[in-house]
C-alpha cells in the first residue's frame, strides 16, 4: 500500500528501510549514512532528506519519483531511481564517489556542484541535468539527451 515514514534523526549504521510497492513517502531530518539502505519499491515515491547521503544506498523502483537531498551525495553513496520520469535535487554537491543513476524516463537532475569523483548517469529519455558549479572533476554524465 501507500506508506509514509517520518524520521526525526539520522538513518545510520546498517539500518534498512523497505517500503514495498505503493506511492510511498519518506522524510528524514538527518543524514543517511554508515551502510544504511533504503528501498522505496515500485510506485510514485517521494523522498525528502534533510542532510547528506554518505556511504549508504537509496533505491526506488519503477515509477515517477521525487528525491530531495538536503546536502551532499558523497562517500560511496548511491541513488538509483529505476524507470520513470524522476526528479532528483541535491542541495549541495555530488562528490567523493557519490553516484546517481536515474534509469530510463524523462528525468530531471539538479545539484549546486559536482566535484572530484561524483557521477550522474541517466538512461533513455529526454533528460535534463543542471550542475551550477563544476570543480576539479572528470565529467561522468552518461546517456543524457540534454544538459542545461
Amino acid at each position: 500500500g501507500d506508506d509514509t515514514i517520518t524520521v526525526h534523526d539520522n538513518i545510520v549504521t546498517n539500518a534498512s528501510i523497505d517500503m514495498g510497492e505503493g506511492d510511498d513517502t519518506l522524510t528524514s531530518s538527518g543524514d543517511v549514512e554508515r551502510g544504511a539502505s533504503i528501498d522505496m519499491g515500485d510506485g510514485d515515491n517521494t523522498v525528502n532528506l534533510g542532510a547528506d547521503i554518505d556511504n549508504a544506498t537509496l533505491t526506488t523502483g519503477s515509477g515517477n519519483d521525487t528525491i530531495n537531498i538536503g546536502d551532499d551525495l558523497q562517500s560511496n553513496a548511491s541513488v538509483n531511481t529505476g524507470a520513470g520520469d524522476d526528479s532528483v535535487t541535491v542541495t549541495d554537491a555530488i562528490h567523493d564517489h557519490g553516484s546517481l543513476d536515474t534509469g530510463a524516463g524523462d528525468d530531471t537532475v539538479s545539484a549546486r556542484q559536482m566535484t572530484t569523483g561524483g557521477s550522474v548517469q541517466t538512461g533513455e529519455g529526454n533528460d535534463s541535468v543542471t550542475i551550477i558549479k563544476w570543480k576539479k572533476i572528470l565529467l561522468s554524465i552518461q546517456e543524457a539527451e540534454m544538459i542545461v
